[in-house]
């Protein structure tokens, strides 16, 4: 399986051409921290679906400037009810905003629980 990842940086997605090109899946950014929302979430994620690709959102974590449990919060209200046949959420962590590692984890695990809750 083949797949792409694709945020509102990267402009209109011809979501045809992608499966036409072997692409099954992909993932789409949601949100960033607490406050930024991906202006082309909701037009990606409904294309997604109208198309036959198997969809995923993610979320762009910040381990320090933002309180875990919210940016879970708002990603879980951003993307709202996962269906049948849509991919688990997807994490980014690329930045540390100076955090150590321990920091880093325990924090990951806070929006993870939280995210976990909120799709049981």
């Amino acid at each position: 399986m083949f797949g792409i990842d694709v945020y509102e940086g990267d402009g209109a997605v011809d979501w045809a051409a992608v499966k036409n090109s072997g692409k099954t899946f992909a993932y789409v950014k949601a949100t960033e921290g607490v406050s930024i929302k991906d202006d082309a979430f909701a037009g990606h994620w409904s294309n997604m679906k109208k198309h036959g690709i198997l969809r995923g959102a993610y979320h762009f974590f910040h381990p320090r400037t933002s309180d875990p449990v919210q940016q879970a919060r708002e990603f879980i209200k951003t993307v709202g009810k996962f269906e049948p046949g849509d991919l688990p959420p997807a994490f980014d962590v690329e930045v540390d905003d100076s955090a150590s590692r321990s920091t880093i984890i325990a924090k990951m695990k806070l929006w993870l629980a939280e995210v976990e809750k909120a799709l049981l």
